[in-house]
C-alpha cells in the first residue's frame, strides 16, 4: 500500500499511525520519475495464528508464521514481550530449529506485518519481519526491518532501519530474480544552506543487494542511485541541485551517525551476582623492612 497523501515536512502531523500495512518510499518524492520504476519483486505475506495471547500475568504473545506453500514448509516461532518490547524469532523445519533464535529490540508494536519470498533465488525460503518503533511526528513511520536470508545450509540475518517500508521497495533492478531493497532516510537539511540561502530536508535513496545471506550497499547497480530527492509542496523526483556533492556528504555523515542503516542487536550478558569481597588484611608493620639510606657513587659526591 502506498501513502497518496503525504505533507511536506514543514507541516507537523498528529496523527498516531497504526501500524498494520506498511507504507512505500513516497508517491509524491519516490526515487522513480513515472513509467521508469524497475520490476518489482514478488513477496508474500505469512499466515499467522496466535498461539498465546498475551494478558496482564503474562505479557509474552506467542505466534505460528507459515508461508501457506507446500514448497517451503518452514515455520515460524516468533514470541513478542509487549512490557520489554523484545521479540524472539526461530525458524523451524520438521519441528527443530533451522535458524535463530534471533532477538529483535525496541519491538513497541511487536512484529507486523512478516514477509516471506525466495530472495537469494536458491530455492529456500527467505523471510522479512516488521517491526514499528514509533511514530515520527511527521507524516511518515520508521520501521525495523529484519532480513532472515539463506545461505548454502545457513541462515544469516541483516536488520536495518528505514523510512517508510513496504511491498513496492523490493525490486530487480537486473530481472536475475535475485531481490533488491530500496531503502529510504529522511534527512534534516539544517546545518546546509541551499543555493538558495534557505535550509531544506530531502528523502535519500540507496539500493541494498544481497551477498552471502547479508545486506549491502549496492548503488552501482543503477547509477540513479544514491539519490536526494528534495520535499517540496509539489510531486518531485529529480535528483536535487540544491546542495553541492559536499554538502550531500557532510549532511549524510551526520545523519547516518544518528540513524544507521545497519543496526546490530546484542544478546545482553547475563546478570551475576557479584562475590562478596574478603575483608582487608590487616597491615604487619614488624614485617616492614627498614629503608636502607641511599648512597651515591657519582663521581664529586
Amino acid at each position: 500500500m502506498i501513502r497518496k497523501n503525504v505533507f511536506p515536512a514543514c507541516l507537523l502531523s498528529s496523527v498516531l499511525f497504526v501500524p498494520g500495512a506498511l507504507w512505500a518510499f513516497p508517491e509524491n518524492h519516490g526515487p522513480f520519475e513515472p513509467g521508469r520504476a524497475p520490476k518489482r519483486f514478488p513477496i508474500k505475506e505469512c499466515r499467522s495464528e496466535v498461539i498465546r495471547k498475551a494478558d496482564d500475568k503474562n505479557p509474552v504473545q506467542v505466534e505460528e508464521l507459515t508461508t501457506g506453500d507446500a514448497k517451503f514448509p518452514e515455520k515460524i516461532k516468533l514470541s513478542w514481550n509487549r512490557k520489554t518490547y523484545v521479540a524472539v524469532i526461530e525458524i523451524m523445519r520438521e519441528g527443530k530449529t533451522v535458524a535463530g533464535p534471533y532477538t529483535v529490540r525496541d519491538a513497541r508494536w511487536g512484529p507486523s506485518p512478516n514477509y516471506w519470498a525466495d530472495l537469494n533465488n536458491d530455492g529456500r525460503t527467505d523471510f522479512i519481519f516488521g517491526f514499528w518503533p514509533g511514530g515520527t511526528g511527521l507524516a511518515f513511520s520508521y520501521y525495523f526491518l529484519l532480513f532472515v536470508i539463506s545461505e548454502k545450509e545457513n541462515y544469516k540475518r541483516t536488520k536495518i532501519f528505514t523510512a517508510h517500508a513496504d511491498d513496492n521497495d523490493f525490486v530487480d533492478f537486473e530481472g536475475d530474480g535475485v531481490c533488491e531493497y530500496v531503502h529510504t532516510s529522511f534527512v534534516f537539511g539544517y546545518s546546509e544552506a541551499a543555493k538558495d540561502g534557505k535550509w531544506h530536508n530531502y528523502w535519500v535513496y540507496n539500493i541494498l543487494g544481497i551477498r552471502d545471506g547479508s545486506l549491502y550497499i549496492a548503488n552501482e547497480k543503477d547509477k540513479r542511485f544514491p539519490k536526494w530527492v528534495w520535499y517540496t509542496f509539489k510531486p518531485n523526483h529529480k535528483e536535487t541541485t540544491l546542495i553541492t556533492e559536499k554538502q550531500k556528504a557532510k549532511l549524510w555523515k551526520e545523519h547516518i551517525k544518528k540513524q544507521p542503516i545497519f543496526i546490530k542487536d546484542t544478546t545482553p550478558k547475563k546478570r551475576t551476582t557479584p562475590k562478596k569481597s574478603a575483608p582487608p588484611k590487616k597491615k604487619n608493620n614488624n614485617n616492614k623492612q627498614k629503608k636502607k639510606p641511599s648512597s651515591s657513587h657519582a663521581p664529586g659526591s
